[in-house]
């Protein structure tokens, strides 16, 4: 069985995969949140924007990206399908594919 250690490792590695795919593609990135604190979590679900205490966010196995288009954010959910679709093929699970609460920001790793 692998540790955690070792997965996160797998999962810093897929992730710099997915943003040398962006930077190939022209599509700027920036991260936006990679590990939280039980209590950063805990904030997310109370404001609404996370539905869950069991976020990979807590392991250090997800990251949320924001796409830069001329010096903003861009929130679009359909200007992140190329990045998940691109993350989905190296094994990650997109958050933009969720049938319920969907979120096209978020990158995670499987797990174990």
């Amino acid at each position: 069985m692998r540790t955690l250690t070792e997965i996160q490792i797998e999962f810093d590695l897929m992730l710099a995969r997915l943003l040398l795919f962006a930077h190939e593609q022209g599509i700027k990135t920036k991260i936006t949140c990679l590990f939280r604190t039980k209590e950063e979590q805990a904030k997310m679900v109370a404001s609404g924007k996370s539905r869950t205490m069991e976020s990979r966010h807590l392991q250090g196995l997800a990251a949320d990206l924001a796409i830069i288009d001329m010096g903003r954010a861009v929130w679009d959910a359909a200007a992140y399908k190329p990045l998940g679709d691109f993350w989905t093929q190296i094994g990650g699970v997109w958050g933009g594919s969720w049938k319920e609460f969907p979120d096209a920001v978020h990158f995670e790793h499987k797990g174990v």
